[in-house]
């Protein structure tokens, strides 16, 4: 069967697929019974979130002068699911 099909469905079960990509997918045959996209390429959210970078840490201007100057750790926790035994960490 040959049929049409909305290119935002199609964008979110083909993993968040660029809509160029698709088009041309559709364009050149790749998929299978695909003949059309309809709709317009909306926004989404979850590319958008994908997408979004970290701020770089800001570099720091001290020196260390021996041993132990600087000291770092990352926090975290209660970790879950619970250890063995109950053990949180």
């Amino acid at each position: 069967a040959l049929f049409a099909m909305d290119i935002n469905h199609l964008h979110r079960v083909m993993g968040h697929t660029n809509y160029q990509a698709l088009q041309d997918m559709v364009r050149h045959g790749r998929l299978e019974g695909v003949t059309a996209l309809t709709g317009i390429p909306a926004f989404c959210e979850p590319c958008v979130m994908g997408k979004m970078k970290k701020q770089p840490f800001t570099s720091s201007r001290t020196v260390p002068r021996g041993p132990l100057d600087i000291i770092s750790s990352d926090v975290g926790g209660p970790v879950t699911p619970e250890g063995v035994g109950g053990l949180r960490y």
